[in-house]
C-alpha cells in the first residue's frame, strides 16, 4: 500500500510540477504578448518636405516623431519618438483614435477622446505646446464619443467628426473664434445595429468641399459632402474585396480632392481617391508587403509641397510599428512598401489593445 500511494503521490507531483511550469511558460509569454492601450496612430503635414506622426505609447503618453526630408522617402528620416505632452486627465480611450491638423506653417492641433467620451483639444505652434494639459472641447449628445477624425480646409479652421456612443455623428468644429458640436444624425446603416468603434475621417479641401467619410456594420465605406450650403445623402463607397473594411483616415489634396487610406478586418491596407468632378472613387490600391494587425488603426498624411506623395503609418502583425511610403497621379499610383520604425523607449514588442 505505501508503495502504491508513494507512486501515486509521484505522479501527482509531476502532474502539479508539468502545471506548474505550463502557467509559468503561458505567464512569461503573456508578459512578453501583454495588450497595451494603444490607440490608432494620426500624421499630418504643415510644410514642405515636413510630416510629423503621433500615437500613444504603452504608458499610456503621447508620443511623436517627425521628418524634415519626408518627400526623400525614407523612414530613417524620420526622428526618433519624443515623449509630448502627457495624457489628459481622464486618460485616452485605448480604443479610440486621436487626430492631428496643420493649417499652418508650424502648427498642430491634436483631438483626442478620453475614457469618460470627452473631446479634448491641444495643439503646438513654433516649436512650443500652447495647452499642455489639454482642453475639454465637447461631450457629443451627452453620452460621449468613440472615435474622431479631423481635417483643416483653411487657415485657423477645424473640422472634425465623431462617432457618439449613441451611433450618431457629430460635428466638432473650430471657427476661427469658438467651438461648436452639430449633431448630424444616424449611422449611416442604421442605429444600434451598427458599431460605434468603427472608423470615421474628415477630408476639406476649400469651404466647399468638406468631405465626412465613415466605414458601416456593412464593412462598406459610406461618406457624404458638405457643398456649401447643405450636406448630401450618404453614398455607399462599397469595399475592395470579400473582407469588410474596419478603420479609415483620409487627407485633402494629396491625389486628387480626397484621399483614405483602410484597413480591413483580415489586416490589409488599401488606398483610394475620390474624384470629386465626376462624383466617384476611383481603383482600390492594395499597399502590399505588410499584414497590419488587426483593428490598429492606420495614420496617414500626404507630404505638403510634394504632389501625390504620401506616408501611412500602422501595426504589424509583430506588433511593431510599420512605415510605408507611396505616391500618385491622376493616372497612376505607386506604393513602394513598408519600412520597420522604432518604437517609442517605453515600449517593447507589444500588440495594439483590440477593442473594435
Amino acid at each position: 500500500m505505501s508503495v502504491s500511494l508513494s507512486r501515486y503521490a509521484q505522479t501527482g507531483w509531476l502532474a502539479l510540477a508539468a502545471a506548474l511550469a505550463l502557467w509559468l511558460g503561458l505567464a512569461s509569454h503573456a508578459q512578453a504578448t501583454v495588450l497595451p492601450p494603444l490607440t490608432n496612430p494620426t500624421c499630418a503635414s504643415w510644410g514642405p518636405d515636413r510630416v510629423d506622426c503621433f500615437l500613444i505609447g504603452a504608458d499610456g503618453r503621447l508620443y511623436h516623431s517627425y521628418s524634415d526630408q519626408a518627400s526623400s522617402g525614407d523612414y530613417r528620416d524620420f526622428s526618433p519618438w519624443i515623449q509630448e505632452p502627457g495624457a489628459p486627465a481622464d486618460g485616452f480611450d485605448p480604443g479610440a483614435g486621436i487626430a492631428v491638423t496643420a493649417w499652418g506653417p508650424g502648427r498642430l492641433d491634436l483631438m483626442a477622446i478620453t475614457r469618460e467620451g470627452d473631446v479634448v483639444h491641444t495643439y503646438y505652434d513654433r516649436n512650443a505646446w500652447h495647452l499642455p494639459n489639454w482642453e475639454f472641447i465637447s461631450y457629443p449628445g451627452n453620452v460621449g464619443g468613440n472615435e474622431i477624425g479631423c481635417d483643416s480646409w483653411g487657415v485657423n479652421r477645424i473640422d472634425c467628426f465623431v462617432r457618439g456612443k449613441n451611433y450618431r455623428v457629430y460635428q466638432v468644429r473650430w471657427d476661427g473664434a469658438s467651438w461648436g458640436t452639430f449633431d448630424m444624425g444616424p449611422l449611416p446603416t442604421g442605429t444600434l445595429s451598427d458599431s460605434p468603434r468603427m472608423g470615421i475621417a474628415a477630408s476639406g479641401y476649400g469651404s466647399n468641399s468638406l468631405h465626412q467619410v465613415v466605414v458601416a456594420v456593412d464593412g462598406n465605406v459610406y461618406h457624404r459632402k458638405w457643398n456649401g450650403a447643405a450636406w448630401s445623402g450618404w453614398i455607399n463607397g462599397g469595399k475592395p474585396g470579400a473582407d469588410g473594411l474596419m478603420t479609415v483616415t483620409c487627407q485633402a489634396g494629396v491625389i486628387y480632392v480626397m484621399d483614405c487610406v483602410f484597413q480591413d478586418v483580415a489586416g490589409i491596407a488599401w488606398h483610394r481617391s475620390w474624384y470629386d468632378s465626376e462624383g466617384r472613387w476611383l481603383d482600390w490600391h492594395r499597399l502590399t508587403g505588410l499584414k497590419t494587425y488587426y483593428a490598429a488603426g492606420l495614420g496617414f498624411s500626404k507630404v505638403a509641397g510634394d504632389y501625390g506623395a504620401l506616408y501611412v503609418l500602422t501595426y504589424g502583425e509583430s506588433g511593431r510599428i510599420y512605415l510605408g511610403h507611396g505616391r500618385g497621379t491622376t493616372s497612376t499610383f505607386d506604393w513602394y512598401g513598408w519600412d520597420m520604425l522604432a518604437r517609442p523607449r517605453d515600449q517593447r514588442v507589444f500588440l495594439p489593445l483590440v477593442r473594435r
